[in-house]
């Protein structure tokens, strides 16, 4: 009895290792999955969701290099791979240069998220031309008069996430020829607010898009797809330049957006770094890139930036644009 009391510590330290071991390999397998989710992202939802978390996936393969680099260069090598296959998606989003371009329109997207008018008085404060809100309630509309240094446009107030509205500042310079609310598809409850607008001699077609988000059942995913490739229909049809802004539930490298891609549509975010949106409560490596501006090649993102947590599960969005005469 003694001898094994003895010698059990000895038998204890490869137990250990092999344990480490088979822990360590399992993230391997995981995170190698994680990383080839825009392949696999048809075959089971969590694939979906994955393909957002590029940053936090990257920012784990680095940390499992850390630990293994010393002791099998092999498996470093692996992870290496792994973390240069995320980064190429990340790259394109990283800042490149400064923000300090001259922008023609300046426009603000903000999800109110369960009333937070608390906000208004941030946004009230800002110099942008156009505002638009997301999740617009009736109670929020209400609260409309405190911006003070903004005039309605248009409010579509409804009692769930659908709601939305658009106000422009007093002095702007600009003109909104017409307005109006459509449905993409025709059955979808989900009212989406189009815009033309002038500026400078210049027209252009604006929509706030919120789209349904994607989840664990795949009727939603379905959907998704439904509601991006309407979108994407929609914006080949426009005879004007086109700006998107607004809630898209998917991060600008995200194989889901493939659709307004192939519409020719062009992320803003491109080389303006990752600015983060949601969830605005969680620390900024937490946060994922889902409240996106998309324009026609006609048109620049010169400044991108996001506000401060103003209460809402979202930060706001601020976006300078540059229009081609």
């Amino acid at each position: 009895m003694s001898l094994r009391l003895a010698i059990s510590p000895i038998l204890e330290i490869p137990m250990r290792n092999r344990l480490f071991n088979f822990i360590f390999q399992l993230c391997v397998v995981v995170v190698s999955l994680l990383t080839i989710s825009h392949l696999l992202r048809d075959l089971w939802w969590g694939f979906w969701l994955a393909e957002h978390l590029r940053v936090q996936l990257s920012i784990a393969i680095l940390a499992l290099m850390l630990i293994r680099v010393w002791r099998n260069r092999r498996e470093a090598m692996l992870l290496g791979i792994l973390l240069i296959l995320n980064l190429v998606f990340i790259a394109p989003y990283l800042p490149r240069g400064s923000q300090s371009g001259a922008a023609d329109l300046r426009m603000t997207h903000f999800s109110l998220d369960k009333n937070k008018t608390d906000a208004f008085a941030y946004l009230n404060a800002r110099d942008d031309d156009i505002l638009f809100l997301q999740e617009l309630t009736p109670a929020a509309e209400e609260a409309i008069a405190a911006l003070t240094n903004y005039e309605v446009v248009q409010l579509n107030a409804m009692d769930n996430t659908h709601g939305s509205g658009m106000l422009v500042r007093s002095d702007w310079d600009g003109e909104v020829i017409a307005t109006e609310i459509v449905h993409l598809p025709a059955e979808n409850p989900r009212p989406l607010l189009t815009a033309t607008i002038e500026v400078d001699g210049q027209q252009v077609q604006v929509m706030t898009l919120h789209v349904i988000r994607p989840g664990i059942h795949p009727d939603r995913n379905a959907y998704f797809a439904t509601e991006t490739s309407h979108v994407a229909n929609w914006a080949l049809q426009q005879p004007l330049p086109v700006i998107l802004i607004g809630d898209f539930n998917a991060a600008p490298w995200s194989r889901a957006l493939e659709d307004f891609r192939r519409a020719g549509l062009q992320a803003g975010r491109r080389g303006h770094g990752l600015h983060p949106t949601w969830i605005a409560q969680f620390p900024w490596i937490l946060r994922i890139p889902i409240d996106l501006t998309m324009v026609t090649e006609t048109i620049t993102v010169t400044q991108l930036e996001t506000g401060p947590d103003l209460g809402s599960d979202h930060l706001p969005l601020h976006v300078g644009y540059a229009l081609e005469d």
